[in-house]
């Protein structure tokens, strides 16, 4: 009897594997180490199946790029206000381990993005997000959800540092423990959007819950 065809639904569950599996052994041992064995293997396919569904690696980690992307593109796309999508796309980043579009996205910030650095349509996509995020953090500003003392392109630095920040303290102190620090940094970060220079001393940077090392 001839092995039934996946649907459609079979189809976009399997391609979601692949591309998450894609992002777990890039994020844990780099783009160069990301090849279509050790990725059948941790996917638990075959790799005839893995290339019934990309034709190489480079198509592989190029739609997970996009999807992470568009990701970021849809919070801030969101009708919802300034503050509110500044926030929800730093948590997006903090949350890279806990999201499987946030570890997507979190691929900009690894040698995968070099390797597609000459591709117009992701390099295109990247420079639009960091835009937004200027224009979504002077519309905040301007409309008094955020206090004027900060800049466009400071918040965009900071909103674009989660992941850097979330990934560093993950690898430390593993994923469970590290949960408590970022979703404290968030908050700080939402609190200081709204303070002025001499309040932010006032902020308890220095105590946020810190992960055991011993632990």
């Amino acid at each position: 009897m001839p092995r039934r065809k996946p649907n459609a639904a079979e189809l976009a569950e399997r391609e979601r594997k692949i591309l998450l599996t894609a992002a777990d052994i890039i994020h844990n041992t780099g783009y160069s180490r990301l090849n279509v064995d050790n990725l059948a293997k941790a996917a638990s396919m075959s790799k005839s199946t893995l290339y019934q569904q990309f034709t190489s690696k480079e198509a592989i980690v190029e739609k997970a790029l996009k999807v992470g992307l568009d990701a970021i593109h849809a919070i801030l796309d969101a009708d919802a206000a300034a503050i509110e999508k500044l926030s929800n796309t730093l948590r997006f980043l903090l949350n890279f381990f806990r999201s499987g579009d946030s570890q997507l996205a979190a691929l900009i910030y690894t040698e995968a993005l070099i390797a597609f650095n000459d591709h117009k349509e992701i390099m295109e996509s990247l420079a639009s997000i960091v835009e937004k995020i200027r224009s979504t953090a002077q519309e905040a500003i301007d409309s008094g959800q955020i206090h004027p003392v900060n800049k466009p392109d400071v918040i965009a630095t900071a909103i674009l540092s989660g992941a850097p920040v979330a990934f560093m303290t993950v690898h430390v102190y593993g994923r469970e423990r590290s949960q408590e620090a970022l979703d404290e940094l968030h908050e700080i970060w939402e609190r200081s959007m709204t303070l002025e220079v001499d309040e932010r001393a006032n902020l308890d940077v220095a105590n946020i819950s810190t992960p055991d090392a011993a632990g």
